[in-house]
């Protein structure tokens, strides 16, 4: 399975998530900005930017950048900027919100 395809296959995953939570959620499929699931909820909305990983080691670095990336956006009231990792076999193992 291609890297685009693993990650497509994670944004699907956390789309389910917040759909049974109660929120419309979509993909930005093919993109390369800040954030890959916008989440829109009765008072929130949440912008998550999914992480993969093979295994349990090395997905620090990566998850370190996408909270840089994320804290540089705009603050924005009931907005919450999202990273969400998943490591094949063991599921998501870390969702921080900035």
């Amino acid at each position: 399975m291609t890297n685009y395809r693993r990650g497509a296959e994670t944004e699907r995953r956390i789309v389910e998530i917040l759909e049974a939570a109660g929120y419309w959620a979509y993909r930005t499929a093919g993109s390369h900005g800040p954030w890959d699931v916008m989440a829109v909820g009765p008072s929130s909305v949440r912008l998550i930017q999914a992480k993969r990983s093979k295994k349990d080691s090395g997905w620090q670095a990566d998850y370190e950048r996408a909270v840089e990336q994320m804290r540089e956006l705009p603050k924005i009231q009931n907005v919450s900027y999202e990273v969400w990792v998943w490591v094949d076999r063991k599921g998501f193992i870390r969702k921080g919100v900035i």
